[in-house]
Parts: C-alpha cells; sequence; structure tokens
C-alpha cells in the first residue's frame, strides 16, 4: 500500500508526508491526473489524496478517472479518496455528491493533527485485511485507554450519557464542551437503536416508534458504545448490528444542515437521525464505517481544549467507509 499525493502546496505536502509516516506507507508525489490513473491502473493498492479546493480540479481528475479507468471500475475504491478542501463540506457540494466520497479534509489541519490522519489512513489502507470495524482503539497510539458498553435496554441511554458527561468534567472538559459530547453520544446511541434496526426487506422496523419507548435489546438489536482517551483527544463509538446505513443520504444531509440552521435530518434513514449535523458541527472528526447488511460503527473524535472558542473552531474532517462481506 503507498499513498499518492497530487497537490502543489508546500503545506499538504509536509502535512501528509508526517501523516503518511505514522501509517506506515509511502508517499509519492504525484504531478497531474493522468499520473495518478497511471500509477493507480499499475497497482490498485493505493490511497489517493487530493486537493480540490476548487471543482475544477476536482472534475479533472474525475474526468480523467472515467476516460482511462472507469468510475465503476472494481480498482477504483472509495474508501481509499481523501479530499483536500478549502471549504467545508455544504460549501463542496460537488465532493458531498460525488461516488468517489470517501474522505474530506479541510485544510485547516496543524501538525497536532498528523497522528489523528495517520491513523486514518492506515485504517482505509488496512481495511480489506481487518474484519473488526468497531474498536474505537484504532485511531489512537498506545497511551490511550478504552472502555465498552453492551446496550441491553433503551432505558440504559440516560444513564450512560450522564455518566459519560460527569466523567468528562472530571478529566477536565469545559461543563459547555462536555454536555455537548454528552448530547452527540445521546444522538448516536438513539439512532442505533431506532434508526438502524430493519426487516428481511429492509424496512425500517422503529420507523414509527417514539423515541421515548422502552425496548428490550435482543443480541440482534444490542449496541456497543464505546469511548477512547489518550489525554488530549477523546474518541466516541457507537456500534449497531444492521449495516443498513446510508451514505449518500447521510452525506446529503449533513452538507445541508449547514445552510438551513434549523435542518433536522430525518429520523428514518437509518444512523442519520436528528441532530446528526450537529453532531459533525461540534466535533474534530466524524468516521462512519458500514459492513453493508451486518454492521455500522459511527466514531466521532473531540480534541481537550482549553476554552469552548478553540473547541468550536478545532480541525473537523469526515470519513465514510464502507465495507461488503
Amino acid at each position: 500500500m503507498k499513498i499518492l499525493l497530487l497537490s502543489s502546496k508546500p503545506a499538504d505536502i509536509e502535512f501528509f508526508q508526517a501523516a503518511s509516516a505514522i501509517a506506515g506507507f509511502p508517499l509519492v508525489k504525484m504531478d497531474s491526473p493522468e499520473t495518478v490513473c497511471a500509477e493507480l491502473t499499475s497497482n490498485p493498492a493505493t490511497l489517493i489524496v487530493l486537493d480540490t479546493t476548487t471543482e475544477q480540479q476536482y472534475k479533472d481528475f474525475e474526468n480523467c478517472l472515467a476516460e482511462k479507468i472507469g468510475l465503476f471500475n472494481q480498482i477504483v475504491n472509495p474508501n481509499w479518496m481523501f479530499f483536500i478542501a478549502g471549504k467545508e463540506l455544504h460549501k463542496a457540494t460537488y465532493l458531498a455528491s460525488s461516488e468517489l466520497f470517501g474522505t474530506i479534509i479541510p485544510r485547516t489541519f496543524s501538525k497536532e493533527n498528523q497522528e489523528q490522519l495517520g491513523h486514518l489512513l492506515k485504517l482505509a489502507g488496512n481495511s480489506a485485511n481487518n474484519a473488526n470495524h468497531t474498536d474505537i482503539a484504532r485511531f489512537f497510539g498506545e497511551k490511550v485507554k478504552t472502555q465498552n458498553i453492551k446496550v441491553t435496554k433503551s432505558k440504559q441511554k440516560q444513564a450512560i450519557v450522564e455518566s459519560l458527561k460527569n466523567h468528562l468534567a472530571e478529566i477536565g472538559f469545559k461543563l459547555r464542551t462536555a454536555a455537548l459530547i454528552a448530547s452527540a453520544a445521546d444522538e448516536l446511541i438513539m439512532n442505533a437503536i431506532f434508526d438502524a434496526p430493519v426487516d428481511k426487506t429492509g424496512k425500517y422496523i422503529y420507523s414509527q416508534t417514539p423515541r421515548s419507548a422502552e425496548l428490550e435489546l435482543d443480541e440482534k438489536n444490542s449496541v456497543d458504545f464505546k469511548v477512547a482517551f489518550d489525554g488530549n483527544l477523546l474518541g466516541i463509538s457507537v456500534t449497531d448490528q444492521y449495516g443498513s446505513l446510508d451514505k449518500k443520504k447521510v452525506l446529503r444531509h449533513v452538507s445541508k444542515s449547514y445552510e438551513m440552521e434549523e435542518y433536522k435530518v430525518k429520523t428514518n434513514v437509518a444512523g442519520a437521525g436528528v441532530g446528526l449535523s450537529n453532531v459533525y458541527r461540534n466535533c474534530s472528526g466524524i468516521v462512519f464505517e458500514c459492513e453493508s447488511g451486518t454492521r455500522t460503527t459511527v466514531s466521532v473524535f473531540y480534541k481537550k481544549t482549553a476554552s469552548f472558542k478553540e473547541f468550536k473552531d478545532q480541525f473537523r474532517f469526515l470519513s465514510t467507509l464502507t465495507y461488503f462481506t
């Protein structure tokens, strides 16, 4: 596995050289979409990082890929596509609607984000050989400590959320920040319980069920909640056992939310409940991993900051990884 970088910006080159070293993959600088396509054809085991600051840059690459290889050729893996953007997702709709979308990385990165992106690159590159897509520790170094909770009753959610909020305050997170993270945990757990389950025909089982309903969650309906912290970066993840996430709908909803402040994601979209857009807006990164028909894991990350302003302005990426088993 190696990483192809199509960007002439010194900041991009410096950042991804460091991130690729952490991932353990060599970085190769490319000078055109044509050289990227030629390299991909000869070696499909390749991660591609593109400067897509403008729509034309993206279109040049997409058109070249369509002509030289084919957008739906089996060697083209959206999980291995990383788009560097100079704008937020809602202003880069050409990326949100792309068939190639894998990960968007805003050009607000700094040296302290290199490790985080390095782990993400490593995860994406090794995903084909890694059957465990639910371990949040994969995104961290050796210093991380984790805690796992299996949710077998919907009423457990409140206790989990309150406990998390209190714990975050104890380890130094600002109270307002702790409340936002706890709210995100609440949202992700509720989505996994009520929005993810589908029957054999793909119909959502609880689409008309109030979220206040108390449900007993059997083995298939149980939800895994995990927390990880390394002293600087916090991660929470929620896993359902259905794998019913629709990537296009999630991207459409998240990007729309910026344009309409009161916009709420529909609750009948699996894994994309009311408030998911706010979860994204208030984190430093979110990764959707869907093993189609098996499970979906949503992992969200938060930097421990000295002020709420710093927390709101933190680096933020979004990644969608889909696996077929």
